[in-house]
């Protein structure tokens, strides 16, 4: 009423985060963040320990306090994302399909690691991916899915038969079905770029992390790290399981040449390299 003043949102005297005042939000109470990598070292194909990348040390005051306002200031952002799908989803019909995803994860210190989005690890390659509509059963789905699975299913969804060409596969079908069969495997690649000043995506922080090549399950991951030269002799890897597991990350480096799983992982790697089409959805069954 007039010759009050108006009540201030307690929620905004530490800053807009959402539901959670921003004081609360610590990236630094992360599993893994400024996590030794000790246990986690890359080993060459015939099991040896081979050098590590990135700072190894541990994290200093000054670096964890920057990174707790970066983090922050990243979820205050989110907010405006949230206000804008909010609006479109109130204005849309019911024929209409929402659709909602990102490209990347980021790591913030986790693993000691600087700020980026390069790595093979969850921080990086676990995106959201939230799709409404016509025909779309509400729920989870528990299929592994990839970024290049969205195009085939932008074509279906348009009345297209998806491209012979592409190399991922429609998500129609789990849309409808949440049981029905999808993918076990998706593949992640990273090409490391020359350090570049005027690269927007290098952001000066990325360039310690090798080019790779890794396959995910939803237990387990490989990863196949380049050599400078490119020696296949040269490569070193890394791989974990249970990571399907609540709270769980890649904490110990379990590469073994013997393991059969990771022979298994390692023969659809070489597939990979080559694949196209139609060959590349085989890989990922």
């Amino acid at each position: 009423k007039k010759g009050k003043k108006a009540k201030k949102n307690p929620r905004l005297r530490y800053g807009d985060c959402g539901p959670v005042r921003c004081d609360r939000i610590d990236v630094s109470k992360h599993p893994s963040f400024n996590a030794s990598r000790g246990t986690s070292r890359p080993r060459y194909a015939d099991g040896r320990i081979a050098p590590s990348f990135g700072q190894t040390t541990k994290l200093n005051r000054k670096q964890v306090k920057k990174m707790r306002n970066h983090y922050r200031n990243r979820v205050r952002m989110a907010q405006s994302v949230d206000d804008l799908v909010g609006a479109v989803m109130r204005t849309v019909g019911p024929d209409t399909y929402i659709v909602f995803t990102s490209d990347n994860g980021y790591h913030l210190g986790h693993r000691r690691l600087n700020p980026g989005k390069s790595s093979a690890y969850d921080t990086d390659i676990r995106v959201p991916l939230v799709i409404a509509g016509p025909g779309v059963v509400r729920g989870p789905r528990y299929q592994v899915v990839q970024s290049i699975d969205v195009a085939p299913t932008f074509e279906q969804i348009a009345g297209i038969k998806p491209s012979n060409v592409r190399d991922g596969r429609s998500l129609m079908p789990i849309l409808r079905n949440p049981r029905a069969t999808g993918s076990r495997y998706a593949f992640i690649e990273h090409t490391r770029p020359p350090r570049s000043a005027d690269d927007p995506d290098g952001e000066g922080l990325t360039g310690a992390i090798p080019s790779y090549v890794a396959v995910r399950s939803a237990d387990t991951l490989l990863v196949r790290y380049d050599t400078q030269d490119g020696a296949k002799a040269g490569h070193t890897y890394e791989y974990y399981r249970g990571l399907s597991r609540a709270g769980a990350w890649e904490r110990f480096n379990l590469f073994r040449p013997s393991d059969p799983v990771v022979q298994e992982l390692q023969r659809r790697l070489e597939a990979y390299e080559d694949c196209k089409g139609a060959g590349c959805v085989a890989l990922t069954r």
